[in-house]
């Protein structure tokens, strides 16, 4: 969109008069406004509703394998000792 937009302009500016080129760059200037309101309500309508289930989906995935990775972590411990008559020699 921004390189259209850009093309056009370059387009305007040599084949316009000076006042004609205010004017037409700020027709261009308001419909890439536009342009750009329309996408983000787009997105905020349609996209991102989507898109944030998935996010908090991976992110409950993500704990709950880290839970589990720790919770085998501490209970694999073969060294962990629980008094000290427990603990291996170091001699």
């Amino acid at each position: 969109m921004f390189c259209l937009c850009t093309h056009y302009m370059y387009l305007v500016t040599h084949l316009c008069t000076c006042a004609s080129h205010r004017d037409a760059k700020a027709k261009v200037h308001g419909l890439g406004v536009t342009a750009l309101d329309f996408l983000g309500a787009y997105y905020e309508d349609h996209i991102q509703p989507v898109t944030d289930n998935y996010v908090g989906w991976a992110s409950n995935v993500k704990s709950s394998m880290w839970e589990k990775i720790q919770t085998t972590i501490d209970n694999y411990r073969p060294f962990k000792a629980t008094t000290a008559t427990d603990q291996p020699n170091q001699h």
